[in-house]
Order: structure tokens, then sequence, then C-alpha cells
């Protein structure tokens, strides 16, 4: 039950503040590059696999014991976590792709993740099997984005230019030299609208989301709702397999009179179903369309 409670807990940590924070972080990797963003989400990672094995090995000498573990997700969440890190990486594919061939690298991409999930366990089990230390597979989790990072820094070149960046950069910090002063401006301002002034202020951070929100387009009176509605939709889907996930094992275990090896084999078949149809059958789809 404890476990269950602190894997609970800091699922919801990361999610809410990465949630909170990930708009911010796309655009400081429109302002700043897609190689920054990476380096500090990959830093959150491994600030992760370092903070759980350090519980793992000393909770007893550490303030509040195994719930020192909720200190990553804070760490990550505040860095933009795992949402952050995939929009800069699909950010740096689409930079360094063309129209002919962005759909069928994202497709590898996908088919190369769902091929991890479903090989990783396996490795990981003859790993612990092999060695009798459960902590091995966080230690190699932990080199594995070491040497990420290091690639990231040092060898991976930037895909975002010079010139895009400033522009992004002037966008986001318009000149307001021919502005009205700040004094004279509050001066002419209702009640309502200095209450927002400030909240804007201090959830400075919530800004990027408002693309999400329905607005105007061109000269027609309506107001557009796709964005709002595709975020909706896309919510929903992540909350299902967030809820689903979890479970797969247990159900298959108790309904399916599966046991556990059995049902983790028929979940990593499901990632390896995956893995073919983005690397082989997706493709496909895109050529004929």
């Amino acid at each position: 039950q404890a476990a269950a409670s602190i894997g609970a807990l800091i699922t919801t940590i990361m999610g809410a503040l990465s949630c909170l924070t990930a708009g911010w972080w796309g655009k400081f990797c429109d302002r700043h590059g897609r190689v920054k963003m990476l380096s500090i989400t990959l830093f959150g990672a491994l600030l992760s696999d370092f903070v759980f094995i350090l519980v793992a090995m000393a909770s007893e000498r550490l303030p509040g014991g195994y719930r020192f573990l909720t200190v990553a997700p804070v760490v990550d969440g505040i860095l933009g976590g795992i949402a952050t890190g995939s929009a800069a990486t699909h950010a740096y594919l689409s930079d360094t792709t063309t129209s002919l061939n962005r759909s069928r690298i994202f497709s590898l991409m996908l088919g190369l993740l769902f091929g991890g999930m479903a090989v990783g366990p396996i490795i990981g089990g003859q790993l612990i099997t092999s060695t009798g230390n459960l902590l091995s597979v966080f230690y190699i989790s932990f080199v594995v984005h070491l040497v990420y990072l290091f690639i990231t820094l040092f060898i991976i070149p930037e895909s975002l230019k010079k010139e895009a960046m400033e522009s992004n950069r002037k966008q986001s910090n318009p000149d307001t030299s021919d502005a009205p002063s700040t004094q004279h401006t509050w001066k002419h301002m209702t009640t309502t609208q200095r209450t927002s002034r400030i909240l804007g202020g201090v959830f400075f951070f919530l800004a990027p989301l408002s693309v999400f929100l329905p607005r105007k387009t061109g000269n027609s009176q309506q107001k557009n709702w796709n964005l709002t509605f595709l975020a909706i939709a896309y919510g929903i889907i992540t909350l299902l397999i967030a809820r689903i996930l979890p479970i797969q094992v247990p159900v298959c275990q108790l309904h399916l009179r599966v046991d556990i090896p059995g049902a983790r084999v028929l979940a990593q078949c499901d990632r390896g179903t995956s893995c073919y149809t983005s690397n082989h059958i997706t493709p496909c789809f895109h050529q004929i369309l």
C-alpha cells in the first residue's frame, strides 16, 4: 500500500508540474534552441535516477526516509519532464526533416520508442537475474542518461538557426518604447483589468497554454475551437492510458489466470506490435496518402 501511495504521489507531482511548466519551456526551446532544452530535461531524468539510487541505499539517513523520492519528480516536473523532452525532440526532428520524409522519420522514432519499451523489460529482467541486484537496472539507466546528456551537449548540432532564435526572442519581448507609461495605463484600468494584470504576472508560465483557447480566424466572427477540442481529446486519451497501463499485469493475473511472467509477455507483445506498426504499417499509409 505504501509503494502504491508513493508511486501515485510521484506520478501526480510530476504530471501536474509538467502540465504547468511545459508551455513556458516550449517557448524557451523556441528562443534558445532545441539542444539546450533537451539537455535540461535530460538533467531532470539524470537527477531522478540518482535520487532513486540514493534513497535505495541510504533512505534512513535522508529527511523523510523513502518519501525523499518525491524530490525527483518535483525537480523533473519543474524542468518540464517527459512532455517537454518529447516536444523538444519533435521540434528537432521537424527542423531537420522535409515535408517528404517527415512522416517517415516520426514513424521510425515512435517505432524505436515502442521497440525499446518491448525489449527493455526483457533486458532488465535478465540483468537483475544475472547480478542478483535490483538496483543494477538503475545503474545502467543512470549511465545511459549520462552518456545521452554528454552527446546532446557536445556532439548533437543545434537544429534551430540563430536568426530564428533571435526572431523568436524579439516576438516574445516586443518593443514597448512607444507604449504609454505603466503608471498612466494602471490609472485608467478597471479593477478587473488590474486583477488580470496581477494574475498574469504571477502565473506568467501559463501564458503559452493560451494557444489552446478558441480564437477568431480571418474575417470570421465565429471562434475556432479546433485546438481546444484537440487538447481535451488528447488529455482524455492520455488519462486513460495512464490509468490502464499500470493495471495490465494485475488484471491478466487475476481475471485471465495468467501468471506474472505471462502477463508481462502480453504487455511486451502489445508494445512490439506498436513498434512494428509504426515502422512498417504507418509509413505505407503515408505513402498512399
